[in-house]
């Protein structure tokens, strides 16, 4: 759960605030550059809450969000500066950017293509266990996660 508070001044260091190559990832994209040029900090207490729902980009239009983290993935390994500056974000972002597209695979029954996708870049506990979740249906895992967190988990 996220809110945001910006210094007005921070603002006017951007001529184009939103990318317009992205449509569901233009404030991360925001914040990420904004990063770059000002100090940044956070509050760990929840400040906000999101509305979801079976209309909401998030669940209906899923490719959206792996195509534009692979866009800007591409972006920031084109710049050297970010690779030398910050490479574990750079490998953090990588890591992001394959678990979304592996489960977006596995949610849509292409279990042998994500499966393939992860097979070599199994780098942490979390990457194993999405390997082997692979082998059962998403729906069953979405079931148990629903029955853990006492949380409704909306199938697609």
């Amino acid at each position: 759960l996220e809110s945001v508070v910006i210094r007005k001044e921070c603002l006017f260091d951007f001529d184009v605030w939103f990318d317009p190559d992205y449509e569901v990832i233009e404030e991360y994209d925001f914040f990420v550059r904004i990063s770059e040029k000002w100090k940044v900090d956070y509050v760990e207490e929840a400040l906000s809450k999101w509305r979801m729902h079976e209309a909401s980009w998030t669940w209906s239009k899923p490719e959206l969000f792996i195509d534009e983290r692979k866009l800007m993935l591409t972006k920031i390994e084109a710049r050297s500066d970010l690779l030398k500056n910050f490479p574990d974000a750079v490998q953090t972002f990588r890591g992001l950017v394959r678990r979304s597209e592996v489960i977006f695979l596995w949610r849509n029954k292409q279990t042998k293509n994500a499966r393939a996708l992860m097979l070599h870049h199994i780098s942490s506990i979390r990457d194993f266990f999405l390997f082997f979740a692979t082998f059962v249906p998403y729906t069953w895992v979405l079931y148990l996660k629903s029955k853990l967190t006492n949380r409704t988990v909306m199938p697609k």
